[in-house]
């Protein structure tokens, strides 16, 4: 009886182990499963961090970069990432796109990088071959402090898409 209570203790405690740790990563990473889900849906595009994108972004990088807010106009309206160009469907990226050359680099983002990641292999497969979906999405940029803006103004709140989607973003953020 005494060993089964042991081992019984035993598992109860490598349970307990395991379901706090999913449960930390998921506090400090609340995307962490999202973002797995879209890079096995969308394995052939590239995905650029809040991180690397805030490089590109800095006043010294020599960088030329094209970022596609994919988001609808009312959630592009509340707030995006400074330089981002609202784009209302596929058609009106490709007539901004027309005349650049084909290795032009390219961000796309959305909320979360579900819509945005659909996007970028579209756009992998008219050949643009310097196209990354921002991983997280202004979600993720905006939840670890990254600025936004609204105009040309920082902004202080992203639209949370809907009560499901917005989950993924920290309450003083939203807009509702």
């Amino acid at each position: 009886m005494r060993k089964q209570h042991q081992l019984i203790s035993t598992l109860l405690i490598i349970i307990f182990l395991i379901c706090g740790s999913t449960f930390a990563n998921a506090q400090n990473d609340p995307l962490s499963e999202l973002k797995t889900t879209i890079r096995s849906k969308y394995p052939s595009i590239s995905f650029v961090t809040s991180k690397q994108l805030s490089k590109w972004l800095a006043p010294d990088s020599k960088k030329e970069i094209i970022i596609f807010d994919v988001r609808s106009r009312e959630e592009y309206e509340i707030s995006h990432i400074k330089g981002a160009t609202y784009i209302e469907d596929f058609d009106h990226a490709l007539v901004i796109l027309f005349g650049k050359m084909k290795d032009t680099l390219i961000v796309t983002y959305d909320s979360v990088g579900l819509r945005s990641a659909k996007f970028t292999d579209k756009l992998t497969a008219r050949d643009f071959s310097n196209v990354y979906n921002l991983e997280g999405s202004i979600f993720e940029w905006a939840n670890n402090g990254y600025p936004i803006y609204k105009g040309s103004q920082r902004a202080t709140k992203v639209h949370p898409n809907d009560l499901w989607w917005g989950r993924y973003l920290k309450n003083e953020l939203s807009s509702w």
